[in-house]
C-alpha cells in the first residue's frame, strides 16, 4: 500500500508545480539573415491562444544579433520652452538610451510664439520627430536631425491640439528594437542575445489582436549598421483562468518559493507512512 502511494504522490507534486508555477507558449524565427547586412528587420509572430482565458505574467522577447557597435554614446538633456518664454526641464537620455518619446498633454502651456521650442545640452545631432493632434482627429508631424535648438510652429492654433508627442533618438549608434511600433530598447553590443522582458499588462496590449510584430531598426551614427541578425525568439509566460461563474486569477509566486514549499508535501507523507 505504501509502495503503491509513493508514485501518486510524485505524479500530484510534479503537477502542482506545474499548475502554481504556470505555461509557456513560445515561437522562434530561426536562420533570419545568413551573414551581415544593413537591412532592418521586420517579423510577425501569431498567438494562437485566447488572451481572453490567460493570465500574461511576462513576455520575453529575444534577439540573437551579431557585430553589433554601439558607436559614441552621451548623454543628453532636453528642455521646452512654456508660454512664457521661461525655459522648463522637458528630460534627458542618459548614457545607454537612445530613444525617448514623450508627451505634452497641456499644448497652450508650451506654444511659446506659437511654436514648440526645444533646447538640448550638447551639440551632437539626433533625430527628433514631432507630432500633433487635433481635435478632430487630423495628425500632422514634421523630423529633424538637428545639432542645437529647434522651433516647430503649430500647424493649427494651440487651443485646437489635444496633444503633441516628441520623439528624440540620438545619432550616436545602438540597434533599436520596437514591438507593436513601441520602443523597448537597444541590442547589446557585440556578439549574443539581447532579452527585453515585458510586463504582463504591456504584453496583454501586444498580444490582443492575435499577434505581435518585432522590428529592428538597424541605423548607427550618421549611416545604417551592418550586423547579422540570427535568431528572433518571443516566450509568453502565462497562466490559465478557471474559476466557476468567472475568471479566478492565478498568481504567479517565486518558483524558489514554490518548490520549496511543495518539496515538503510529499516528505511529510512519506513520513507519516513510514511512522
Amino acid at each position: 500500500m505504501k509502495r503503491a502511494l509513493i508514485p501518486l504522490i510524485i505524479i500530484c507534486f510534479l503537477g502542482f508545480i506545474g499548475w502554481a508555477c504556470g505555461e509557456e507558449w513560445n515561437a522562434t524565427k530561426d536562420n533570419i539573415e545568413s551573414n551581415k547586412t544593413t537591412n532592418d528587420i521586420t517579423e510577425t509572430f501569431h498567438f494562437p491562444l485566447d488572451i481572453n482565458k490567460i493570465n500574461v505574467q511576462s513576455m520575453a522577447v529575444e534577439v540573437e544579433a551579431y557585430d553589433v557597435s554601439f558607436g559614441t554614446d552621451y548623454d543628453e538633456t532636453v528642455w521646452i520652452y512654456n508660454i512664457s518664454g521661461g525655459k522648463e526641464y522637458l528630460g534627458n537620455l542618459p548614457y545607454g538610451v537612445v530613444y525617448k518619446k514623450f508627451t505634452i498633454d497641456d499644448p497652450i502651456h508650451y506654444a511659446y510664439n506659437s511654436e514648440i521650442h526645444l533646447e538640448f545640452s550638447t551639440s551632437r545631432t539626433k533625430n527628433v520627430t514631432i507630432i500633433f493632434y487635433n481635435k478632430n482627429g487630423s495628425i500632422y508631424s514634421e523630423s529633424y536631425n538637428k545639432k542645437t535648438n529647434i522651433h516647430v510652429d503649430f500647424p493649427w492654433s494651440p487651443e485646437n491640439t489635444t496633444k503633441v508627442e516628441i520623439i528624440i533618438r540620438k545619432k550616436c549608434g545602438g540597434d533599436c528594437v520596437f514591438i507593436d511600433g513601441n520602443y523597448v530598447g537597444i541590442l547589446n553590443e557585440g556578439d549574443g542575445v539581447t532579452i527585453f522582458t515585458i510586463s504582463g499588462r504591456e504584453a496583454t496590449n501586444y498580444l490582443s489582436d492575435g499577434s505581435i510584430t518585432v522590428f529592428i531598426d538597424k541605423s548607427n551614427d550618421y549611416s545604417d549598421d551592418y550586423i547579422q541578425i540570427k535568431r528572433i525568439t518571443v516566450r509568453v509566460f502565462y497562466t490559465n483562468k478557471s474559476g466557476i461563474g468567472g475568471a479566478a486569477t492565478k498568481t504567479l509566486v517565486p518558483l524558489g518559493a514554490v518548490i520549496i514549499a511543495l518539496m515538503t508535501i510529499p516528505i511529510i507523507v512519506l513520513k507519516r507512512l513510514n511512522s
